[in-house]
């Protein structure tokens, strides 16, 4: 079986012998070998898939399924878990799913995590399966495969424990945990859903660490997108805090106008008083707010030019370089994220967000979640980067 594991990738002269690693696997199957039989079996279910006779597919799958039987009953776990697939799928042998489930048992109770996973889905949660589903069992189950590490069975916990209707009850903050451990695990698809989850209940700080740790390769669903995060002064709530009761400069509150032109007539209006009393951030967050209200008019010149605006205006509301680096990272990450990003422009988005986080950096680590939110932006931006430098050639 070893010299079979090295013939289908020859050496370092030698080419591909598919059928010469066939002949070593059935001699040591023959011998009893019990991985063999599972080797065998997946190099006959390969090469079913690439037959162009449907019978000779056909033959290749039965092969697969008899090597896969012997393995089972020898007792190897692989074998077992595969064989049970075979049965769930109606591969090499009628689809029967007692079958599917007693295989599947067998490896699972071999501590065979992926299979332990699989027998919870056969047991309670596959709809083709459900007029005879023991859900109690499939839910212990799911979470012994999920205790032991399996992020595919912590990803569905979660999900099950995020829905009102299932055989689990909703519990948010178990699904919360089962989410993190999988992103701790290395799974980008539950860090984009623990940031999703956080977002919803307003932890926006936490959401945008969780979008921070989203691999640059990550593709979120297309009917489903991640949010891009755009930043919000939060300088101008402490000092619209000075002049409380005052709806006239509250950006809250004129954000709450549905008419987007009495809203910016407001928030005009407003910019004129916040400058007279000197609330420099009040006055900065109102800008941001008015390049708000041009985009979802889809005035997206007038946006721009706002935005080049700004860059001007950081400096001018002066407060020490603390606060204009402040400014200038979220003028940037805003642009990017806004003008740019609807214009396609994705080269010059990243380098506004890479500006950004320099901008951050030079604050000497006082603003990480920002730095986080603005990372997350970017892996955001250069994953449609690189899509557009693909769809090109």
């Amino acid at each position: 079986s070893h010299l079979a594991n090295k013939s289908p990738h020859g050496g370092d002269d030698k080419p591909l012998d598919t059928h010469e690693a066939m002949r070593l696997y059935e001699r040591s199957a023959k011998l009893g070998c019990p991985s063999a039989m599972n080797n065998l079996a997946t190099m006959c279910q390969e090469l079913g898939a690439e037959a162009s006779d449907e019978e000779e597919a056909k033959a290749y799958y039965k092969r697969a399924f008899d090597s896969l039987f012997e393995g089972a009953e020898a007792g190897w776990h692989l074998a077992q878990r595969n064989l049970a697939m075979f049965y769930t799928e109606g591969v090499g042998a009628e689809v029967n799913i007692v079958e599917a489930r007693r295989w599947m048992r067998e490896a699972a109770a071999q501590l065979d995590v992926q299979a332990a996973f699989r027998l919870s889905g056969l047991l309670a949660f596959h709809p083709d399966f459900s007029k005879d589903a023991d859900v109690e069992e499939g839910v212990w189950w799911l979470e012994r495969s999920a205790e032991a590490g399996s992020r595919d069975a912590q990803l569905v916990l979660s999900g099950q424990l995020m829905s009102r209707e299932g055989p689990v009850p909703q519990d948010m903050a178990a699904a919360e945990l089962w989410l993190e451990r999988a992103a701790r695990g290395g799974s980008d698809v539950a860090c984009y859903q623990l940031a999703k989850l956080l977002h919803k209940q307003g932890r926006n700080e936490e959401s945008d660490r969780a979008r921070g740790r989203i691999g640059a390769q990550f593709r979120p669903p297309a009917d489903e997108p991640l949010e891009i995060c755009w930043l919000d002064c939060r300088a101008a709530a402490k000092e619209r805090e000075l002049i409380a009761g005052d709806e006239l400069v509250d950006p809250v509150m004129i954000a709450n106008i549905q008419d987007l032109r009495l809203r910016q007539r407001a928030l005009q209006a407003a910019i004129v008083e916040a400058g007279e009393r000197g609330l420099a951030e009040v006055m900065f967050q109102l800008h941001l707010d008015i390049g708000q209200c041009f985009l979802l008019s889809q005035k997206l010149d007038m946006a721009e030019s706002l935005f080049q605006d700004l860059f001007g205006l950081c400096s001018e509301l002066g407060g020490g370089d603390a606060a204009v680096s402040l400014r200038q990272a979220i003028v940037r990450n805003n642009f990017a994220v806004s003008v740019l990003r609807l214009q396609e422009k994705w080269t010059e988005a990243e380098y506004e967000l890479i500006q950004a986080l320099l901008e951050c950096e030079r604050m000497r680590g006082e603003h990480d979640e920002m730095m986080l939110g603005i990372s997350g932006n970017l892996a955001l931006i250069r994953m449609s980067l690189s899509e557009s430098r693909v769809d090109t050639r």
